[in-house]
């Protein structure tokens, strides 16, 4: 029985002992919170739309299927709202509720900034 307890205060001093000789844990490479909300951060569209009839408006990243954003009313601007997806660069397509006419613009987005588009022809 004795040699069983002094074979257990052995092993449990051997792990104390490892564990006192590790190395501490480096710095974490975490960033702060302004880097995480920038690099996150969805991007803002503001379309206007001068035009006298609403347009359906949607958008494509890359080669991505159009993912729609919503319909902008005649005479109106409005805001949506596009997730990160690892680019900045997007095709906005309007097109005329009725289907008569389509307006495509090629767009950069700004992080922390609205991005404004006017559907002109």
């Amino acid at each position: 029985m004795r040699s069983r307890n002094l074979a257990r205060f052995v092993l449990v001093a051997s792990v104390a002992a490892l564990a006192a000789c590790a190395p501490p844990p480096g710095p974490t490479e975490e960033p702060t919170p302004s880097q995480s909300t920038v690099k996150s951060a969805p991007f803002t569209l503001e379309v206007v739309n001068p035009m006298p009839h609403p347009m359906n408006v949607s958008y494509q990243f890359g080669a991505e299927a159009i993912t729609v954003l919503g319909q902008v009313d005649a005479n109106a601007t409005k805001r949506f709202t596009i997730p990160t997806r690892g680019g900045e660069r997007i095709r906005v397509v309007a097109q005329a509720a009725d289907g008569s006419h389509t307006v495509t613009k090629e767009v950069d987005l700004d992080k922390g900034e609205v991005t404004r588009v006017t559907l002109s022809q």
